[in-house]
Formats: structure tokens, C-alpha cells, sequence
């Protein structure tokens, strides 16, 4: 089995819990919308994904980075291959040592974001 990179530190960790997760009643519960998965509840092993190319092409005119982290097991590196094919002007980065979703406050990132945002203002 491939070993993993990781660089996130303590930090980070705490950050990120704190972002996705709060305390209630005692209890540390998730906090994000539960509206969220209600698309996903319908489906099942066996139902067909849908095509979503069509609506990436809307993307066409328009600035575009993607974020995609190293060990991310939601997006594949050859989805994010074919992202930056189908949209050339793409800015492409990957967030080495991290998976899905990278934390983008980390000073390598924010500098390719912030980068990013000079480049088409």
C-alpha cells in the first residue's frame, strides 16, 4: 500500500475542526448545512452519475483555478487532468500532502490564490 504525504501540522487539524465541526450540548456535532446531502440521499450503488461536463463548459469564458488536494479520494487526478484539459486557461495546483478539501489558509495556497486573483483583476 502507497504511503501517504502529509504536512499538515496540529494546527491545521484544530483549525480544520474547528471549521467543520462545533459543540452543542455538550456533544461535538458537524456544522454545515444538512441541506447538503439531500441530492445524494436518492441514490443508490447502481445509479448512473451523471454527466456534468455540459455544465463545466460553462466555465469556458471564464477565469478558472482548481484546487485539487494530493491524496483526495473524491477528486481523481485524471478528473482534474481532464478539468484542465477541457479548459485550457485552467490554473491547476495541487495541495501537496492534503486531501479533500485542502485547507486553503495555508501559506502555500494562499499565495497561489492570491496569485491567482492579482493575475485576472
Amino acid at each position: 500500500m502507497a504511503r501517504l504525504s502529509l504536512i499538515l501540522d496540529d494546527v491545521d487539524w484544530r483549525d480544520m475542526a474547528q471549521a467543520i465541526f462545533r459543540e452543542k450540548d455538550g456533544m461535538i456535532i458537524a456544522d454545515f448545512d444538512p441541506a447538503l446531502i439531500e441530492p445524494l440521499r436518492s441514490l443508490e450503488a447502481n445509479t448512473p452519475v451523471p454527466d456534468l461536463w455540459a455544465l463545466y463548459a460553462g466555465f469556458q469564458p471564464m477565469p478558472l483555478m482548481a484546487i485539487r488536494g494530493e491524496n483526495s479520494t473524491i477528486l481523481s487526478q485524471a478528473t482534474f487532468a481532464e478539468m484542465a484539459q477541457r479548459h485550457p486557461g485552467m490554473k491547476s495546483v495541487t495541495a501537496m500532502g492534503q486531501g479533500h478539501a485542502p485547507l486553503l489558509h495555508r501559506a502555500d495556497l494562499l499565495a497561489e490564490i492570491m496569485a491567482f486573483i492579482d493575475r485576472i483583476s
